[in-house]
């Protein structure tokens, strides 16, 4: 009896596990058209039929949804994204053929034209990922170059398996504690940690990309970001987060955004840290106000980490402030609120 009982047991689990390998997996068409015939990705949204093509590649692996599933579903699109909009024929396009800059929210022209930059790709990612439901949020990074000059990059964090995970959609690059499991993959923040602490990481990257060999063998090294934490000027997360700014140089608002506050309202947006070596306690600055955005509540007031208000109009405004002081905007909560400059300037 018990032996026949063994035997039913082994047969069930042998009988499951063979209907399980014949159901049949729901594509992208089946999942989010209900459309069984064509089969294939044929979409008029250029931007769904690149998720439709990364879901179909990630259940050709997986056979059905998961953590894993999603991950690769996200790399799949990464590198959907990478060759499509390319950053080689961005630069060849812009330096000798006189292409403008892409904004970064007009992905449809990224599509046509088929070239794009960090910018581009990160709101890209974004878009297709939403056809997919999986979360996702902006990293912007920017900070000083082993030349001294100003920098930026966009790259995004995505949501699977109960942590944020980092992903460079321009250099198809992602950071692992396991070369040989790419679900190892860590967040922005542990990346730029482990580095620091010398951890073991590795980066697992599409290197025979063009653009990708192209940067090397010019010396530059696309990921000195990474492992120069000291290099950076500020991190901003889903447009939040504070930018260490001086208003002495003449690089004005290159490479960094110009305004402090949110334009969405979901949270504190952008804060400035205004500091200048060497000038005693307090700085005597110009302030250049080129707009306001929302602020319906409570006027164009800054607001320093003191608590101290200085209210501003547009155009040229004159104020003192605590040198090394972080800046924002006097708001309600989720209220839109932001102050864009032109200019700000040390008054001698």
């Amino acid at each position: 009896m018990k032996n026949t009982l063994a035997l039913l047991i082994v047969f069930f689990i042998s009988f499951s596990g063979m209907a399980e390998k014949n159901v049949l997996p729901k594509n992208y068409m089946m999942e989010k058209h209900g459309i069984s015939e064509p089969f294939y990705c044929d979409l008029e949204d250029p931007i769904e039929e690149i998720a439709c093509m990364a879901w179909d590649a990630a259940l050709g692996k997986h056979r059905k949804p998961g953590p894993k599933f999603d991950l690769n579903l996200v790399l799949e699109a990464t590198k959907l994204i990478q060759a499509l909009v390319s950053s080689g024929r961005e630069s060849l396009y812009r330096r000798f053929f006189g292409a403008e800059k892409i904004s970064t929210n007009d992905t449809d022209i990224c599509i046509v034209e088929k070239r794009g930059i960090c910018g581009n790709h990160q709101d890209l990612i974004k878009k297709v990922l939403s056809y997919a439901g999986i979360p996702i949020r902006h990293i912007g990074i920017y900070y000083y170059s082993a030349d001294g000059k100003r920098k930026s990059h966009a790259a995004s964090e995505v949501f699977i398996g109960d942590k944020w995970r980092y992903v460079d959609v321009t250099w198809f690059s992602i950071w692992v504690t396991d070369p040989n499991d790419i679900y190892s993959l860590e967040s922005f923040e542990s990346v730029v940690s482990k580095f620091a602490q010398g951890l073991p990481l590795f980066r697992l990257s599409n290197q025979l990309d063009t653009w990708f060999q192209y940067q090397y063998e010019a010396g530059y090294d696309p990921f000195y970001y990474i492992k120069n934490p000291k290099s950076h000027i500020g991190i901003i997360t889903d447009k939040q987060g504070t930018l260490t700014f001086s208003p002495n140089t003449d690089l004005g608002f290159q490479h960094i955004p110009n305004y402090v506050g949110t334009p969405d309202g979901t949270n504190t947006g952008i804060t400035m840290h205004w500091t200048v070596p060497d000038r005693g306690q307090t700085l005597n600055l110009r302030l250049d106000v080129a707009r306001v955005g929302g602020c319906s509540s409570i006027g164009l007031i800054l607001l320093d980490d003191d608590g101290n208000e200085y209210p501003l109009q547009q155009g040229s405004n004159h104020i003192t402030v605590p040198n090394g002081g972080s800046f924002n905007v006097k708001r309600k909560q989720n209220e839109i609120c932001y102050i864009v400059f032109s200019d700000i300037a040390v008054i001698e």
